[in-house]
């Protein structure tokens, strides 16, 4: 009888463990996450409709860069809230996942080796949405649901992983337009190690001192799912609640300000010449004077000794002459 307990309790305890392996969920109010028996990204569902965004291709929460190699999750385990992904060559990478309430916050907690490990890439997270794809803001919508990523500290860049320097091209690359829909994805790079980058293609070799904040421990990022009408409501509240850049414009949110679509005037204006363009400015009811070159080179930009003969006070005097007159420069 002890024997058969015993084996009763065993069976049991495999029983558990495979249901356990076979779909791992994370939740918010409006979004489910979830991932298969290998690690891989098989829900990105609408909790209400029970629609599963999830493009069906292999995709993984993290993935890594090492010796110039892109490496994908071999196996995982879930402890809680801990993901451990495991790597080729014995390397694993500690990830707590926190529902936040209207999005899952992400961050990687432990790497087994960080002298092998160049880059962590989240995603990308492929999704069937391909309506609306803000490369920038990170998020992707079609008429009923929106899915976003927003990277939550100054060492995590949103965008494809394209180089070694972490080069984010202009249009952005934090959502991409697929043929299976969107994607979605940031990452990190170790910028404890020195290196040496090319600036702007023609400054090449140029050197970057290590810098021992910029590791690839405590790189974080929000995904969420919510409805169409309200992605820039959960954008707000992530700027809000991590402690993000959150910028006002008359005491109201950048981004759903109308003041920040408004028109302004480009000006090469100096110091005697900063009246008359002002008076302009309020002419044509336009909200801000933009001065357009006014340095004699970069780097330690100094100003153009004859568009401000007073130096920094004298842009200082400007910058007060158009906040008398509510106006934004």
């Amino acid at each position: 009888m002890i024997r058969q307990s015993t084996i009763l309790i065993f069976l049991t305890i495999i029983s558990l463990s495979m249901v356990s392996r076979a779909q791992v969920a994370f939740s918010t109010e409006y979004f489910r996450l979830s991932l298969d028996e290998n690690g891989s990204v098989t829900e990105l569902t609408e909790i209400a409709s029970d629609v599963n965004y999830a493009a069906g291709e292999s995709a993984f929460l993290i993935a890594i860069k090492e010796e110039g190699q892109l490496l994908n999750p071999v196996d995982f385990q879930v402890r809680g809230d801990l993901i451990t992904y495991h790597f080729p060559g014995d390397l694993s990478i500690d990830l707590k996942v926190q529902s936040k309430g209207s999005y899952l916050r992400m961050e990687v907690e432990g790497i087994s080796d960080t002298g092998r490990t160049d880059a962590i890439l989240w995603g990308p997270i492929k999704t069937t949405i391909g309506e609306t794809v803000g490369e920038f803001v990170g998020v992707v919508r079609n008429q009923d649901y929106a899915i976003g990523i927003q990277a939550l500290n100054v060492k995590t860049t949103g965008g494809r992983l394209i180089d070694d320097q972490g080069f984010v091209p202009p249009r952005g690359s934090t959502a991409l337009i697929q043929k299976y829909g969107s994607s979605l994805q940031a990452f990190c790079i170790d910028r404890t190690r020195p290196q040496s980058i090319e600036v702007w293609n023609g400054f090449g070799h140029t050197e970057v001192l290590a810098n021992p904040d910029f590791g690839l421990l405590g790189s974080a990022v929000a995904l969420f799912g919510v409805q169409e009408g309200r992605a820039l409501e959960v954008i707000e509240l992530i700027e809000l609640e991590e402690g993000l850049p959150h910028i006002l414009i008359d005491g109201e949110w950048v981004k759903s300000s109308p003041l920040a679509g408004r028109p302004y005037i480009i000006s090469n204006f100096g110091e005697s010449t900063v009246d008359l363009m002002l008076d302009f400015t309020e002419k044509v009811g336009f909200y801000s004077l933009y001065q357009s070159h006014p340095f004699q080179n970069w780097g330690h930009f100094d100003l153009i000794p004859s568009l401000f003969p007073n130096g920094r006070k004298g842009l200082k005097a400007c910058v007060e002459k158009a906040r008398e007159r509510n106006i934004r420069m």
